[in-house]
């Protein structure tokens, strides 16, 4: 089943991905995040909240790799 992530005030929420509920938590408020594929509301929540933090970690991993790099060049 697909659920929206939605946001409102940085309080993730997920919903079924029905138009006339989205329509309606769009008026209250809530702004669009992701479209994930899930079990329930709670799982998608889950793999919304482990795939960001994946992204977030990409960018440290890069730059830590970038400086080690550096440093070998440094020693030559």
């Amino acid at each position: 089943m697909h659920y929206y992530i939605l946001e409102k005030e940085q309080q993730l929420t997920a919903i079924t991905a029905d138009h006339a509920i989205y329509q309606q938590y769009l008026a209250s408020g809530y702004g669009f995040v992701a479209k994930m594929s899930a079990w329930s509301e709670k799982t998608a929540l889950q793999s919304f909240k482990k795939q960001s933090q994946h992204v977030a970690r990409s960018p440290k991993v890069l730059v830590s790799l970038f400086f080690l790099a550096l440093g070998f060049l440094y020693l030559l």
